[in-house]
């Protein structure tokens, strides 16, 4: 029986699946007794990115005498990774507000589902879920070098997540501001938009971990998200060539020296040694300058992200 007090706005979860077959049974009952009692109109977006386990068996399972809940499976043709992966679910969401779980790992109380939404309706288009314990030594690394060399001058801070909630507006506003989605936390905090950070204490001291596959994407996508995101990556190439510039110079002061003290001994090797110094010295320059060029082209037009979908099963 429909509960008239059901929360009238359409609302979308697009979570990430990937060989979680073991995490399943708790994160449905978890969705099940917020989505189906709390809203009036929802779906639920499983984005299996390659699964090898049994996952989709029991998600069809779960689907069975469903009839208020929309369920749909995305099936990734291969590995995309979770920024992919996601991108096509809530591409693919019609809700006004969309919750984003990256891993369905549960370690939050029943309630903050509902907490976080509550929290987004009082005016925030970007709500997130943050657990009050340490992160991994290299995710902390990731976190503190992003906020100490960021390009956005907006006052919000990286953090880890564990899900997050974002009203439509801010979907459409991520989607305007490039061709790309290279890192979606970051966009959704560089958007202009109000953004907070709900803290909340874990239930379990047990860390989420990663395959071989999800941490390659991390890092490939830390990466990325320094090369487009901060200064830093431009910092250390700054740094780079002007150590090599300042060892060519050296170099080609110490021929002509050398030469100066000792001409008959050095010849014109040496003078061919300095010019040829010099030249590098130049080489390195001008490799400084195309270096700034290339990160403020990186910083407006994305390279473009592609995702290929095998298919989409509507269970209900």
């Amino acid at each position: 029986m429909c509960n008239v007090n059901q929360e009238k706005k359409f609302v979308s979860v697009v979570a990430y699946i990937h060989n979680d077959a073991h995490l399943l049974d708790e994160f449905f009952e978890k969705i099940l007794k917020n989505l189906i009692n709390y809203f009036e109109k929802c779906e639920l977006i499983l984005v299996n990115d390659y699964s090898q386990d049994n996952s989709i068996e029991l998600i069809k399972r779960f689907s069975e005498n469903k009839k208020n809940l929309v369920i749909s499976i995305v099936n990734m043709s291969f590995f995309h990774g979770v920024e992919a992966a996601i991108t096509a679910g809530v591409d693919l969401a019609i809700g006004d507000y969309v919750f984003e779980f990256e891993h369905i790992n549960i370690d939050y109380p029943d309630e903050l589902i509902m907490n976080i939404y509550n929290q987004a309706l009082t005016g925030y288009d970007i709500v997130s879920a943050v657990p009050n314990k340490k992160a991994y030594f290299t995710a902390l690394g990731f976190y503190s070098l992003y906020n100490k060399y960021k390009i956005s001058m907006t006052n919000n801070k990286l953090c880890p997540e564990t899900f997050r909630i974002v009203s439509r507006r801010a979907i459409n506003r991520i989607n305007s501001m490039g061709r790309t989605i290279p890192y979606r936390k970051l966009m959704y905090i560089n958007s202009g938009l109000p953004v907070y950070n709900f803290v909340y204490e874990p239930m379990t001291s047990k860390k989420y971990k990663l395959d071989k596959d999800s941490n390659k994407q991390r890092i490939n996508l830390a990466m990325d998200s320094f090369m487009l995101f901060t200064t830093y990556m431009q910092r250390i190439s700054i740094l780079i060539c002007l150590l090599f510039f300042g060892i060519a110079v050296g170099i080609g002061v110490y021929s002509i020296v050398s030469y100066l003290k000792e001409p008959e001994v050095r010849g014109y090797m040496i003078i061919l040694t300095g010019f040829m110094s010099m030249a590098i010295s130049g080489i390195f320059l001008v490799l400084s300058i195309m270096i700034r060029y290339m990160s403020l082209i990186l910083n407006t037009v994305f390279r473009k992200d592609k995702y290929t979908i095998e298919s989409i099963m509507k269970l209900n």
